[in-house]
């Protein structure tokens, strides 16, 4: 099962689209969840876990012909190794993490900005 959304929504909209595709996924039977806005991208293992679980059962990619999920989406291999994102994407995905960080306001913007550099940097 699959939603999608558009670019830009809110970190509170995306956990109600997983919610809804999870509300979807159930009534179909369906194994697997994805949901998807802009590039942002989270992927279920919807039968191996409780119904309401979200974080365990989180995986890296869809395994193939239904098999067994990979660990790891992101390891050097032929064919299908890391690919290179424009400036633009860089940019959008940083300042998505920065709002993340700084939580509307919650957190001073400076150490927003601070938080941000650690997990870039670190």
């Amino acid at each position: 099962m699959q939603k999608c959304k558009r670019d830009g929504i809110t970190d509170a909209e995306f956990k109600s689209a997983i919610e809804q595709a999870f509300r979807y996924a159930h009534y179909k039977s369906a194994a697997y969840v994805v949901v998807v806005a802009g590039n942002t991208v989270e992927r279920f293992d919807r039968k191996r876990f409780k119904s309401g679980e979200r974080k365990a059962n989180i995986i890296g990619d869809i395994p193939t012909q239904y098999g067994r999920p990979p660990k790891y989406k992101y390891y050097k291999q032929a064919g299908r190794d890391l690919k290179m994102v424009s400036r633009e994407e860089l940019i959008k995905a940083l300042e998505k993490c920065y709002n993340t960080v700084w939580q509307g306001g919650k957190l001073a913007p400076t150490t927003a900005f601070d938080e941000v550099s650690n997990i870039v940097i670190l």
